[in-house]
């Protein structure tokens, strides 16, 4: 694409500088980054760390603190403009000031640089962050020839836009990532992470979903937007494909490393209730005790069955499968409706119980790494080394008779346990912790103590992986 230029006239209410940036944003044009911003006790300016196009090529630079000092005239108005050029340097332009408080001054020629911000300059101001009119003039566009979808950049303490202008972008390596390098608002990026960087929750400028540090694991994503401030990023959504409800999503983890306990998308026709012992899609049976029934959810919002103990004292019901290691990484997830908090309930629990057995789940001197709640307590993430117990209460996070995706995971060969709600972390456990060579039973289930029907409604999908012995 040729360079366009115009010449100037006097008269025109759309000046020049502007028609030339606009015909030639492909070849120079700011790709991320590249606030402007002013002092308060000076003429100096700072220019944030940016990616930009000069003359068809990309040029990357860092920040710069005092990168240019602005000059007013003593007596009239006048124009200057921020810019870099092809080198990474940055440029003052200023224009002739006008010949008189009457008329307004003329703006400078830009040539060959690409133009960050303009600046109508007071007559005698000392201060940069007291000129009334500074305008934003920075050009984003999507380079010609750039692949939105196909950029890679490493981890760092401030993660990088990617050069192309791209909005999807796998992030490589483990350095620990702080913040996101200044965009414009309103910006979202989708984040692939090819690695387990750990990504530290700040408040202001890097807000995390659940506003605490999370650690993605290979294939994660997340989605950040830009928010005001430039510099400002919120993550808005994380998933990872292999935690989905459906078997084709559960499946793409398992091609080598990885081995599928059970699964079950609750969602086979079957007439009447389920009995006891009755095999379910794939590894998970079915225990029902006292008078305990699978049934279709009263209340199907996000599922299709419920778990209900009926009106017998010790009833239960209870989906089930056995062979998970904690030495073996192991996941489970499922999506639910736990029961409102009452006496009735003897437990309620979801992830690797100690057998298949229920009311264990309630004893402290068992392996287990659980959402757990008894009788009129909340939901609490609960872990136990067979003989104390470690516990942490989730109703900050989560309100029991409210649909839920669950997950418990370790990624560590079982030194550290995870619990997730709605694809955030809301627990870590790393003392009273399974053994790592107890075979846990990855499970669903509630029992009651009474003659009171209890129930686990809307159970969508219950399924478990882990690495392959």
């Amino acid at each position: 694409m040729p360079i366009v230029y115009q010449a100037q006239d006097a008269d025109e209410f759309w000046h020049d500088t502007d028609a030339e940036q606009l015909a030639n944003a492909e070849l120079y044009c700011v790709i991320a980054g590249g606030a402007v911003t002013e002092d308060g006790a000076d003429l100096t300016v700072d220019i944030a760390e940016t990616t930009y196009r000069h003359n068809g090529g990309t040029i990357h630079d860092e920040a710069e603190t005092n990168a240019l000092t602005l000059v007013a005239d003593g007596s009239n108005e006048r124009w200057s403009y921020a810019t870099k050029d092809s080198a990474g340097g940055s440029v003052l332009i200023s224009g002739t000031p006008a010949p008189n408080g009457s008329t307004e001054p003329s703006k400078p020629e830009l040539g060959d640089r690409t133009l960050f911000k303009a600046y109508k300059i007071d007559a005698g101001q000392t201060i940069a962050n007291d000129i009334p009119i500074k305008l934003d003039k920075r050009i984003r566009i999507l380079p010609f020839g750039a692949n939105p979808n196909n950029n890679t950049v490493a981890s760092a303490a401030t993660l990088l836009l990617p050069a192309s202008g791209g909005q999807v972008v796998h992030v490589t390596g483990s350095v620990q990532i702080d913040a996101i390098e200044e965009s414009f608002q309103g910006d979202v990026m989708v984040v692939i992470f090819d690695a387990a960087p750990l990504l530290n929750h700040n408040g202001s400028s890097f807000i995390l979903m659940g506003a605490v540090d999370y650690t993605p694991a290979a294939n994660d994503v997340s989605i950040f937007e830009c928010e005001g401030g430039g510099a400002n990023w919120r993550e808005i959504n994380r998933f990872n494909p292999a935690t989905r409800g459906g078997l084709t999503g559960v499946l793409e983890d398992f091609r080598g490393d990885r081995a599928l306990l059970c699964w079950t998308d609750c969602t086979f026709s079957y007439s009447g209730t389920l009995v006891n012992n009755v095999a379910m899609d794939y590894g998970l049976a079915v225990r029902l005790l006292n008078n305990g029934d699978v049934l279709i959810a009263s209340d199907p919002t996000n599922g299709a069955f419920q778990l209900t103990t009926s009106a017998t004292s010790g009833g239960s019901s209870m989906f089930v499968a056995r062979g998970a290691e904690a030495a073996q990484n192991p996941h489970y997830a499922t999506n639910l409706r736990f029961d409102n908090a009452q006496a009735a309930i003897a437990v309620q629990a979801a992830g690797f119980g100690p057998s298949d057995t229920l009311l264990d789940c309630a004893t402290v001197g068992n392996n287990k790494a659980i959402f757990r709640s008894i009788t009129t307590g909340v939901l609490f993430a609960v872990t136990s080394d067979g003989v104390t117990e470690e516990t942490t209460d989730l109703s900050a996070f989560y309100t029991l008779d409210t649909d839920a995706l669950f997950e418990v995971r370790t990624r560590d060969g079982g030194v550290t346990w995870e619990f997730l709600i709605d694809g955030v972390v809301r627990a870590t456990h790393s003392t009273n912790v399974p053994a790592t060579t107890f075979g846990m039973h990855p499970l669903v289930g509630i029992e009651n103590n009474t003659t009171t029907a209890i129930l686990i409604n809307n159970v969508d999908f219950v399924y478990a992986h882990q690495d392959r012995g």
